[in-house]
C-alpha cells in the first residue's frame, strides 16, 4: 500500500487533475509519470475556500515533500503531513467501511445495545463493542467505540501503517 499526504490549504474549486499537474511542477518531477502523484479525495468545510486533499505518492515523493513540509500551489503555501485514516462504520461501529454500505446491526458507540447511538439513553459506564468483539481483557473496555485511545482501533492502525510502503 502506498502512503497517503494531507496537503492543507488547497484552494476548494480545485480539480483532482489539477491538484496533482501543480504538485508535480512544484516538486519538478518528470512529466512522464503521472503517477507519481495521485489526488485521491478532499474533506473540509463546503464553504470555506480551501480544503484539504489526500494525494497518494511512491515512498521517495513523500520523503521529498514531508522533508519540504509545505508544497506550493498556485498562490499557497499548503502544509502537509502524513495522512493515515481507518474508516469506522456509524452503523455498526466496525472498521474498513462506511455505514452507507454496511449490512450488519447496529450497534450503539456507547452501550453496545442493537440501536443507533443517537438514540441511546444508556447513561452509565461506557463499552467499545469492538474491544468486546475482540475479545480484549474487559478492564480495556470502558470507553466508547469512537474514542481514539481504543486499544482495537489502535491495533488496526498500527497494522495499516506496518502494511503501508514507506520505503524503509
Amino acid at each position: 500500500m502506498l502512503p497517503r499526504i494531507a496537503v492543507i490549504g488547497v484552494p476548494s474549486d480545485w480539480r483532482p487533475n489539477r491538484v496533482a499537474a501543480r504538485i508535480n511542477d512544484d516538486l519538478d518531477l518528470p512529466e512522464n509519470d503521472p503517477d507519481e502523484v495521485i489526488s485521491k479525495y478532499k474533506f473540509g468545510d463546503r464553504n470555506s475556500t480551501t480544503c484539504t486533499w489526500v494525494i497518494e505518492c511512491k515512498p521517495n515523493i513523500r520523503n521529498i515533500i514531508l522533508n519540504r513540509k509545505k508544497l506550493y500551489l498556485g498562490w499557497s503555501a499548503c502544509p502537509v503531513r502524513d495522512h493515515v485514516r481507518i474508516l469506522r462504520c456509524f452503523k455498526c461501529q466496525g472498521f474498513g467501511h462506511m455505514a452507507s454500505v454496511c449490512k450488519n446491526k447496529a450497534a450503539c458507540s456507547r452501550c453496545t445495545g442493537e440501536h443507533d447511538t443517537k438514540d441511546c439513553t444508556n447513561n452509565g459506564r461506557p463499552s467499545c463493542i469492538n474491544c468486546i468483539r475482540a475479545k480484549v481483557n474487559e478492564e480495556e473496555c470502558f470507553h466508547e467505540a469512537c474514542d481514539n485511545k481504543c486499544v482495537t482501533y489502535n491495533r488496526r492502525l498500527q497494522a495499516h501503517i506496518n502494511n503501508t510502503d514507506y520505503g524503509q
